[in-house]
């Protein structure tokens, strides 16, 4: 069985972690505010429409906003987090991302 209030945290923190308010995240998946608050809480579930909607705005896995599973869940929340960089900044990031992995073998 599906925990909504689960799912309702991995949404909340993975739109906390991109820097969108409920406001912000509305804009982007035409979804209202109070409605993404619901989801949030456990209070309501959503449609696979809106579910996929959410997912693709927020560049995660419904997998993971579903069930959590947590390394696909961590590399969801990588990806989020790499969304959220400037364009032109991605090039830096990229040499930072690829040197920690390098030293990280070690």
């Amino acid at each position: 069985m599906l925990d909504l209030k689960t799912v309702g945290n991995r949404l909340m923190r993975i739109r906390e972690l991109q820097g969108y308010s409920r406001e912000s995240l509305s804009l982007l998946t035409d979804i209202s505010p109070r409605f993404i608050y619901d989801i949030e809480l456990g209070n309501k579930g959503m449609s696979i429409d809106t579910l996929i909607n959410i997912c693709r705005s927020l560049h995660i896995s419904s997998d993971y906003l579903l069930f959590g599973s947590s390394s696909e869940g961590e590399k969801d929340e990588i990806s989020a987090l790499i969304s959220t960089c400037p364009d032109d900044k991605l090039p830096i990031l990229k040499e930072i991302i690829k040197t920690y992995i390098e030293a990280a073998k070690d």
